[in-house]
């Protein structure tokens, strides 16, 4: 084999060398950019998610609150914890 063969096949076993490696990154490359897509349309959609809870709920507190004002838009409170503040003051006066 002559020099030049020998140079010509270092050549190309030192090619090989470094591009195997590089298809192998590329490839994983490509698959880490897939993952981290998905990811990230799901962490939107959960965000989307999340938000649409936290209105509903502030909407449903925002009713309570409407549903609890007197005519002078103070906050009354509900019978049940009327009749629970009631109890708890007449307590005292029972044990005695």
């Amino acid at each position: 084999m002559t020099l030049r063969a020998r140079l010509g096949w270092g050549l190309f076993a030192i090619a090989l060398v470094l591009i195997v490696p590089l298809l192998i990154s590329l490839k994983s490359l490509e698959q880490l950019y897939e993952t981290s897509r998905i990811l990230r349309d799901r962490e939107f959609a959960a965000s989307m998610l999340l938000g649409s809870f936290r209105e509903r709920t502030d909407d449903a507190r925002r009713g309570r609150e409407d549903r609890c004002r007197d005519e002078h838009g103070e906050v009354q409170r509900s019978p049940q914890r009327r009749e629970q503040e009631l109890d708890a003051a007449e307590q005292p006066f029972h044990q005695s």
